[in-house]
């Protein structure tokens, strides 16, 4: 079958291992809350391999079989990595087709909480179904035929998955349950579809997300229940999007409608960053996250309302206190007022990871207050005597400094903690330097996070600034790459890219969110310089 067969082979196999657990109830026939459909994806492979354009290698499976002829180490990739690696080259872009309009649906049981799923493949050509009997010869066997109209059934290799053929496509599910209720519900018309926040018809992946069709499972372990209960509590009824590949860049595109109880409302009119707060980011941090706060105490009580509900998630802590009046308990025993001194006057946080291959990451934060008063108070009152909760602060003795200055606040877990106040911010360093750092990038005239927030709200007319930024270089953080040592050819062309964008927009009960990655050729240009590559072959 050639390496498209490998590739999905290997594909299949991790479904089939996911769902090795799962044993859904036939009769759950409500729709899966995840639907994930390919769209023209032999137009996403095409501008993939686009991306390659002017680089050492046309596409990546030349740039795989000409690093390999090099000399590299053998066993340096892995081998289902080499294999979809390998499929992304011109002859096989097409072959892709075949998987136009395939959907995955998945879930989770009811009742344990593993996973459930099931792929519908409408336009086969029989490379797939080819694929799935090679599978079923390699440890699998002959299932009972399904249905009255008696349908085979294959089940593929030594797990659970299971496969059957008809006039309408191939189905494949993680179990026989799941595939029964693929099959019925494709009889009685319950196509799964995916929306999509984009333009429709754009090559990529097109996905929606109901989070109130995640059922609440029975016997489930906690992190399952507590995502749940994230997931449910975020009031969101339902996310569209698209993933794909624009010019030099991949995208992902999500369009949210938001309950009017959500913790994700802004209220009336919304409230958007300030460009100026993202100035105390210095240009070589690995990642900058800016959030705007919501208006008014409802905000608050719908998000101390959906902490409490995943803080209680698991059955041990359903009958403790709400985690608000802890919170408040706990503060008000070292003598901070959080309720009336930090809530009511926070317009927005930035957090900043400053790392380095080399280093252990530092992180910094900054309160963004309502006005000079508060943030002396935070500063003068607050942070010092919620310090005194892990041996830190001043105490009850000596009189405070200038607010200005830095304020040392003790050390957590080996490393100092301190901090400053400049206007109406108050700003937190964890680790050696780090205020230092941060309060340096705010003297400078220029700052490259806020050219690039103000970019992006230009990209959306009507939407002025947004509600929420978050940056990633990710060649500033280590990639331990197997066998390599010191920084790797991948890691010297990631820091030298661009970084990975995420802005998103609430109003009302709208809300979308964009991530991007641009100037992809770039960095594989930069890259496939770094690596040995064999001369081209014919």
């Amino acid at each position: 079958m050639g390496r498209a067969g490998w590739t999905l082979r290997v594909c299949l196999a991790v479904a089939s291992a996911s769902g090795t657990a799962a044993s859904a109830p036939a009769g759950d026939d409500a729709g899966e809350p995840i639907v994930v459909e390919a769209v023209h994806p032999e137009g996403l492979a095409a501008a993939l391999i686009g991306l390659f354009d002017g680089a050492r290698a046309p596409h990546p499976a030349a740039a795989l079989s000409r690093w390999k002829r090099a000399g590299a180490e053998p066993g340096r990739l892995a081998k289902p990595l080499e294999a979809a690696i390998a499929v992304f080259n011109p002859e096989m872009a097409p072959e892709w087709k075949a998987l136009d309009g395939a959907t995955l649906a998945a879930g989770l049981d009811p009742s344990r909480g593993s996973l459930r799923w099931r792929i519908h493949i409408p336009h086969d050509d029989g490379s797939i179904a080819s694929l799935l009997t090679a599978m079923r010869l390699s440890g699998g066997s002959d299932d009972e035929p399904l249905g009255e109209a008696k349908l085979p059934v294959e089940r593929l290799g030594s797990g659970s998955a299971v496969a059957c053929r008809g006039d309408a496509g191939l189905d494949v599910a993680a179990s026989r349950a799941d595939l029964e209720r693929a099959i019925r519900g494709r009889e009685a018309g319950r196509i799964p579809r995916a929306g999509g926040a984009g333009a429709p018809g754009v090559p990529g992946l097109a996905f929606r997300i109901e989070p109130a069709k995640l059922p609440e499972p029975e016997q489930a372990n906690d992190a399952t229940r507590r995502a749940v209960a994230l997931a449910r509590g975020l009031g969101c009824r339902s996310l569209d999007g698209t993933l794909a590949v624009r010019g030099d860049a991949i995208g992902l595109e999500i369009a949210g409608r938001l309950d009017p109880s959500s913790p994700l409302g802004r209220g009336p009119g919304g409230r958007a960053i300030e460009p100026a707060w993202l100035a105390l980011a210095p240009d070589d941090a690995a990642a900058v996250l800016c959030l705007a706060t919501g208006d008014g105490p409802g905000y608050w009580d719908a998000l101390f309302r959906l902490a409490d509900r995943v803080d209680r998630a698991p059955p041990a802590r359903a009958g403790m206190a709400p985690l608000r009046t802890r919170l408040a308990l706990l503060t008000a025993a070292a003598g901070a007022k959080v309720e009336a001194d930090l809530w009511p006057h926070l317009r927005g946080l930035t957090l900043v990871l400053l790392a380095h291959p080399s280093t252990e990451p530092t992180i910094g934060l900054a309160f963004h207050m309502d006005s000079e008063t508060s943030a002396r108070v935070l500063i003068e009152q607050t942070l010092p005597r919620l310090a005194t909760l892990w041996g830190g602060g001043r105490g009850k003795a000596g009189p405070a400094g200038p607010p200005g200055e830095g304020k040392h606040l003790g050390r957590v877990g080996s490393r100092p903690l301190e901090a400053a106040s400049r206007g109406s911010t108050v700003v937190l360093g964890w680790g050696d330097g780090v205020l230092a750092a941060l309060l340096d990038a705010a003297e400078k005239p220029a700052n490259g996070w806020t050219a690039r927030v103000e970019r992006e709200a230009s990209r959306q007319p009507g939407r002025a600034l947004p509600d929420r930024v978050g940056f990633l270089q990710p060649g500033r953080v280590r990639i331990p790459i197997k066998r390599w040592a010191g920084p790797s050819p991948l890691e010297e062309s990631l820091a030298e890219g661009a970084p990975l964008v995420w802005a998103g927009w609430t109003r009302g009960e709208d809300s979308f969110d964009r991530v991007e990655w641009a100037d992809l050729k770039s960095l594989i240009r930069r890259f496939l310089e770094r690596i040995p590559l064999a001369p081209a072959t014919r």
